[in-house]
């Protein structure tokens, strides 16, 4: 994934939905004077995410300030799976973690701040952080977020709402950084896409090839 952002030269980085850092450590190894600050509400990835980056919050981000249930799975607690919405092979009796975590709203916790790109992957809660976000995205020049062809997130708002709220904030699709067919959310019938949005006026729907169906809602 990372060769593909290296082109857009990024000077800041904010990482919503950081885990342990993992996506950190791949711009920081290519962009060492990269400033990154870090989002995380998983307590058990705190400690592995810290030998990572400096700067980082261990909460989530929404639209409003509250206390959720981060859903983490019981037999992988530091899982990227961990959710606000149980993901679609949990039952949420026996097979989850229930963890009460702070949730803030972006443009509060950082009015005044600004950052190069702001990399969204948090399990279907992309629209709640983009609509808390509205200000800070404006000043930023790029979002990366992630999309799932089909729900993997039970009750998730569609993942093309995200998008429709971007193209309200002037965004469009500019590249599509990775793909993730991988059995596990393939079994679900859906492709997760980590798709680059720009302040442009058009999408460049060249780059999404045989996924252009997906996005036949957005103009």
């Amino acid at each position: 994934m990372t060769n593909n952002l290296l082109k857009y030269k990024f000077l800041s980085c904010l990482d919503v939905g950081a885990n342990t850092g993992q996506f950190a450590q791949m711009l920081l190894e290519e962009l060492p004077s990269i400033r990154i600050v870090s989002i995380e509400p998983n307590p058990n990835c705190i400690k592995f995410l810290k030998k990572h980056v400096n700067e980082y919050y261990m909460c989530g981000l929404g639209n409003k300030e509250e206390k959720l249930k981060l859903l983490t799975p019981a037999n992988k607690r530091k899982s990227k799976a961990a959710s606000f919405f149980l993901h679609g092979n949990q039952t949420g009796i026996d097979d989850v973690i229930e963890t009460e975590v702070d949730v803030f709203v972006g443009d509060t916790l950082f009015k005044d701040d600004q950052f190069d790109l702001i990399k969204i992957d948090t399990q279907g809660y992309e629209y709640f952080v983009i609509d808390g976000a509205k200000e800070l995205i404006k000043r930023s020049n790029y979002v990366l977020i992630e999309y799932q062809t089909k729900l993997t997130n039970k009750n998730a708002p569609e993942s093309i709402e995200s998008v429709k709220l971007l193209e309200k904030l002037g965004f469009r699709i500019t590249d599509l950084i990775h793909v993730n067919d991988s059995n596990h959310v393939a079994k679900f019938d859906s492709v997760h896409l980590d798709i680059l949005f720009e302040k442009r006026d058009t999408h460049n729907y060249d780059c999404l090839d045989k996924f252009k169906k997906y996005f036949k809602d957005i103009q």
